[in-house]
């Protein structure tokens, strides 16, 4: 029977449950999680449903409590925001140093590191582009603080793949709202959703 590969998800919101679900329903998946001290009722029921989701206490703003999920996954989903300050994404600095770690031979540190990292990013990182059809080629031009914290995650993240040969999957997404947050309720009213201190367009 071929091996189970090992999924860990940092960022265990909305979009992170999600997930988790589906690929627990793929049984050649072990899904983890990593979560901060508490978790809410979404995250329970995933448990509840999913034995195979194993949670890990740990925390992106901590780099020492992260230092236990070097070597842990085969690939990891990256769905963590950035901080809501700073120039540059901590959170995804936090997470690279933990898994580069100091092994003591290039060979023992291959074997340690993912094949694979995928990260949710945002077409925040194109700027405002007044309506026109974009896409993956078109210059990068953020803006707003959050979309240059979403470059800055970006490029770390391609430059510790090419530098230890993992392989880095960016997804850029419109928008990311858990289904609980859509602002559902002004949009039927017309109100208009400010979305100026955000990443999006």
């Amino acid at each position: 029977m071929k091996k189970a590969q090992k999924i860990l998800i940092a960022g265990f919101g909305d979009i992170g449950v999600r997930v988790a679900r589906r690929l627990h329903q793929v049984r050649r998946y072990q899904v983890m999680a990593l979560v901060r001290k508490s978790y809410g009722k979404s995250h329970r029921s995933v448990i509840a449903k999913s034995s195979a989701v194993q949670l890990f206490r740990g925390d992106l703003n901590n780099l020492r409590s992260l230092q236990k999920f070097r070597g842990l996954a085969d690939t990891i989903l990256h769905f963590a925001p950035p901080p809501g300050l700073g120039a540059i994404d901590k959170h995804t600095q936090h997470l690279l140093t933990a898994l580069s770690g100091t092994p003591r031979s290039d060979a023992l540190k291959k074997k340690m590191l993912p094949r694979r990292i995928v990260y949710i990013s945002t077409t925040g990182v194109y700027g405002d582009c007044h309506g026109e059809w974009i896409d993956e080629t078109r210059p990068l031009r953020p803006e707003s603080a959050r979309a240059k914290r979403r470059v800055d995650a970006e490029r770390r993240l391609r430059k510790w793949g090419r530098l230890h040969d993992v392989s880095i999957t960016i997804l850029r997404a419109p928008g990311i709202y858990a289904q609980d947050r859509l602002p559902v309720g002004r949009l039927t009213r017309q109100t208009p959703v400010l979305i100026a201190t955000q990443d999006v367009f």
